[in-house]
């Protein structure tokens, strides 16, 4: 987001707003995996955080 922001002279929070509105249509115009939609990491299962 910072870099889109000095690229656009935008603020953070522009940004933000932007890249929620375009999300959907990218999300269905891009091949990608599905993957769930949030920022915090899931836990890894195996110790020694490897997983398999």
């Amino acid at each position: 987001m910072h870099v889109l922001g000095i690229l656009f002279d935008l603020d953070a929070a522009n940004i933000c707003r932007n890249i929620h509105a375009l999300l959907p249509v990218l999300e269905q115009a891009l091949p990608a995996p599905l993957r769930p939609r949030t920022l915090q990491a899931e836990p890894d299962n195996a110790p020694g955080g490897v997983s398999r």
